[in-house]
Order: structure tokens, then sequence, then C-alpha cells
């Protein structure tokens, strides 16, 4: 067989959407996502196996304008992604194997000071987190205020590295990256490297761990399955939408247990979601505003998105340790016990769906492994044989209440960072609805050498980055208001608590009971155990970025405010 071509045209993706559908979503009131400017990792996601990030500081605003000038046609927008992301999805279902297509993509952000050493003002921005910077809240964050953690020992993000732009390339191969890498940024290859008007602060190479662990964290689990879906139309079409509408039983979901988010939860300009109504018809009407008619962001914030880049170290052989002393404690085996602290076993099944032994064909089947709420739930028959291969018909099991965290730990990461309906736990009244106003939009990929075939080495963890309209009322949110404390929102009684820290990225901040830990219900013998959680993921670095629209790119290259033309 010859090489694979590399893709670089634009696809159309209305062209790419499936002709077969058994039934059409009613998606009329749903806005027209203006996909040829959104750049395209927000709504589409890259989704390749390797990625760099650079992060830079301009020195010299109008060479850097020159740079920007000449590369803001290779930006790759939401209308290439999608449309390859499907083509590639198409080409393998039918060939029942991984496809020989390849494509290399290019995104950038600013951070408020990048953005106004081009001459944009952000004082239109609300949100605090963007406007100050990473470096200013870390401390709010849980992240330690010195040693190993703390913003003084980042490699980029810190003080005196605050970086102005980062710039996030993805391919499949490794010389695919290295000849984007070649051809759009060649004067940053080194630290300290000065061209195009910027200096390099820092570098990062992330990939896909080798098989059997592709796909997986270097923890051991499968990530990235419960990505929330999007609202929002990519033609007129009543019909063509962004997210594929496969839950025949919920118009209100992509696949099931994805919910559909609006599209103003992470791109500027549309509406966002309502966390007073559990109705989706029930939106805002633009995200540049907030409910009272107050402007959240400018207008040439228009089709742009906040990005949040977090350079995660994790420690895995302290996190195994822990798990085989925890599993002889509590007589657990070692699988279920990592299972209790994230809330799925390794493959991805939900312990929710498949509580007493991992289940690999649950994991694998997408129409199944995200199908779970942790309040009761009647069974549902199959829907029938369905026609249309992207619509899912399998039955809904069963599910008994899991009020008490029987089943999944109440402070599983999973169950922290998206409740679903367990919305009966928190401070104020809550529902779904508001919960949904969380979401965040997940693009991170592993960094370091696998474990398995190097063992302990000090650099090995997860470049996260994040997509939404608020950091402060997204990231920063379930960062600081769930994943930090015992209890959803604060809520505990002295020297109480029933949930625990989110084991994972979870830290001790906001809660005056001290250090990390986990609530733990066991059956046999049925009792309580609390487990004392050491630290296994420490910052290294990152920072809040802008991802303007394209147009708006092209706007400050050449010397302008940013203002959508």
């Amino acid at each position: 067989m010859g090489a694979p071509d590399l893709v670089q045209g634009t696809l159309s993706p209305v062209a790419m959407a499936s002709s077969t559908w058994t039934s059409r979503p009613a998606a009329a009131n749903e806005p027209v996502l203006r996909i040829d400017d959104i750049q395209g990792n927000v709504l589409a996601g890259f989704n390749k196996d390797r990625q760099t990030l650079l992060f830079l500081e301009i020195v010299d605003a109008a060479a850097f304008r020159g740079w920007l000038g000449k590369v803001v046609d290779q930006v790759a927008t939401t209308a290439e992604v999608l449309a390859f992301n499907r083509l590639f999805k198409a080409v393998g279902r039918r060939r029942r194997r991984e496809p020989p297509l390849r494509a290399a993509w290019f995104n950038l952000g600013f951070s408020g000071a990048g953005l106004e050493k081009l001459g944009a003002s952000i004082d239109e921005f609300v949100d605090e987190a963007f406007r100050s910077g990473l470096a200013s809240r870390f401390s709010m964050l849980g992240d330690p205020v010195a040693g190993p953690g703390s913003p003084q020992s980042w490699c980029v993000g810190g003080p005196a590295k605050e970086a102005d732009v980062v710039l996030v390339f993805a391919a499949d191969t490794r010389n695919d990256l290295r000849g984007e890498l070649r051809r759009l940024a060649p004067g940053w290859r080194r630290t300290e490297d000065r061209a195009d008007g910027a200096r390099l602060l820092h570098s990062d190479h992330g990939a896909a761990l080798p098989a059997p662990a592709t796909g997986h964290e270097h923890f051991g689990f499968a990530d990235g399955i419960s990505q929330p879906g999007i609202r929002g139309r990519i033609s007129e079409d009543a019909a063509d939408v962004l997210t594929l509408r496969q839950n025949p039983r919920d118009p209100n979901q992509g696949k099931p247990g994805q919910d559909l988010i609006w599209p103003g939860q992470f791109v500027f300009g549309y509406p966002g979601q309502d966390g007073r109504h559990d109705d989706p018809l029930v939106a805002g009407n633009d995200s540049l505003f907030d409910a009272q008619g107050n402007r959240r962001a400018p207008d040439w914030a228009r089709d742009g998105s906040f990005l949040v880049v977090r350079r995660l170290r994790q420690d895995v052989p302290g996190f195994r340790r822990f798990v085989a002393d925890a599993a002889k404690r509590t007589g657990l085996d070692e699988g279920l016990l990592a299972a209790k602290l994230l809330g799925r076993w390794e493959s991805g099944a939900p312990l929710r769906t498949a509580p007493s032994a991992d289940d690999r064909l649950l994991a694998a089947d997408d129409c199944r492994n995200n199908d779970f709420v942790f309040g009761p739930r009647a069974a549902s028959a199959a829907a029938g044989m369905a026609v249309d291969p992207l619509v899912c018909s399998t039955a809904q099991p069963e599910l008994g209440a899991d009020a008490d965290g029987k089943v999944c730990p109440l402070a599983a990461h999973i169950r922290k960072m998206n409740p679903r309906d367990d919305v009966g736990r928190f401070a104020d009244p809550a529902t779904p609805a508001d919960i949904r106003t969380r979401r965040i939009l997940r693009r991170g990929i592993p960094f370091g050498p696998p474990a398995a075939v190097y063992g302990d080495v000090p650099e090995r963890g997860l470049l996260f980055l994040a997509y939404q309209t608020s950091i402060v009322e997204q990231f920063e949110f379930l960062q600081r208001r769930w994943a930090n404390y015992l209890e959803f929102d604060g809520v505990t009684k002295p020297g109480e608590f029933s949930a625990g820290h989110d084991p994972i990225i979870g830290r001790d901040a906001g809660s005056p009971q001290g250090p990390r830990r986990f609530r733990l219900r066991l059956e046999q013998p049925p009792i309580d155990v609390v487990l004392a959680l050491p630290a296994w993921v420490l910052p290294t670095g990152g920072g809040y970025f802008f991802c303007p629209a394209i147009p708006v790119l092209a706007g400050l290259a050449a010397g302008g405010l940013g203002a959508r033309q």
C-alpha cells in the first residue's frame, strides 16, 4: 500500500453528514454556527495522536503581527476539522479498520496581556480570571504556595514566565507534526529562541500512549469519554446539527447520556445554557451578555473561546502504591479500588452499570459507556433495529438509586466533575440544568513516557486544555467549588463529611478540615472507611488564553483592535 495522503484542503461538513437517518432532529430553534470562523479545536476537537504546544512572549508587536498575517490562513477552522473527523469515522466504520487518512492542524490563543500588546482592549471582558491570568489565581485553585507545584517552580506561566501566546499544533504522525512546526513556526525550536517578534518560553510535546494503553491517561484510565454534546447547526438545514442526535429515546442528548449544551457555554455570540430551567428550549440570547443584558465580552470576541491550559504532572508509581496499600486495608480488589476513586474502571466502563467487575465490551460501546445517572431509572427495551449505523438502539439498564455512594462513591472523580442528576447535596437548590452550565470541552493529551515501559521518571502527566466562555464559572468553579471541597459548595458540618475531595485533581483549599480525604462505603463489612489521599497530581505550568475567530486574527495582524469586519 502507498503512503496515506496528508489532508490539507477544506471538506464540506454538510457533505459528510449522514444521508440515511431514520429520523431527523428537530433543531430549527438552534443557531447556525459560523464554523468557518471558529478555530477548529474548540468545537470539533483535533483528536490527534501527537500535539506540540509553544508558549511565546511577544517582544516586538509589529514583527509578530507580520508573522501572524502570514499564517492566519493556515489556522484550522471548525469546518475543516469537523469534516475530516466525520470522514475519518465514516471510512473507518465501513472498512472496519483505521483509515489511511492524515491531517495536520494549527490553532492559537492569546493571554490578556498578549492581546493588549497587539492593540486589542480587554476592558469589556468581565471574566476576572482571564483579565488577571492564571499566575495570580493559583492559590484560589488550591495549588501549592511554595515548593513543588507552586508557580515559582512552574516551567511556564509562573512569575516572569507568563506566556502572551500559545500555539497548538496537532498531527497524526511525528513527521507530519515536525513538518507543520518547520513550516509555520521555524524560528522557535529552542527555549529562548527569538524570531518573528516573539521569544520562546517553553515547548511541550504530547502523544497518545502506545498500545495497549492508547486512549488512556498515565494512571491507566480511558480518557475523554464524557464530553458534552453541543447544540447548533452547521448549515441552514434544520436537521444538519453539529452533534449528531444518536439517542432515539431522548432528543436532548447526542449519544445516550450525553446532554446537549447550548453553544454559548463554549463560544461567544450564541445562546448560553439557562441554569434555572431543565427545558432546553429556554436559553439566553447571546453569551456576549449576561441574563440582565450586561456585556460580558467585546463584540469582537464573537466566535471566540477562552482556553485554559494546565500542565499537570502525575505521580504514577505513587498512585499505584496507594491503590495497592488501600486495597489490602479494605479487602477490595486493586482494580475495583482504583475504579472507586475515578468512578470508572480502567477500560472506561462506568461503575454505575458495571458495579462489580470491569466490562470491556461495555467500555468499547459508545452507545452505553456514558449512559447512566446517579438516581433511580427504570429499564427500557431496545428501540428496535436502527437503519442508520449512527443511531443507538441499545436498551437502558435499570438503575437503583445510589444516593449514599455505595456503588459510585460520592467524591469519585467523574461524579464530582459531572454530578448529572445528583443534585440533592448542594448548598443551594440545584437542578441538572444548573450542572449543565458548568460543562467544559476538554482537549487534553498525555506527555512523557508511559510508566509501563520507563518506570519512575520525574516528567510524566497530562497537557490539560479546556474551552469555555467563563473561566470563573466553568473551569475554576469545577476546581474550587466541587473538586476542592469535602462536599459540593463547601457544605460540611464541623468534623463530618459524607463524600470527600476529588481524589484525582482535588485540593484541600477551602476546606478547614485539613488534608485530602475520601469516604469509601464498603458492603462487606458494611462500614465506611476514610482514606487519606496523597497528592498524585501537581501543576507545573499553564495559562489562561483567548482563541479569537479567524477574521479577528486577520484584524489583529493588520494592526486593528480585532473588531469583526
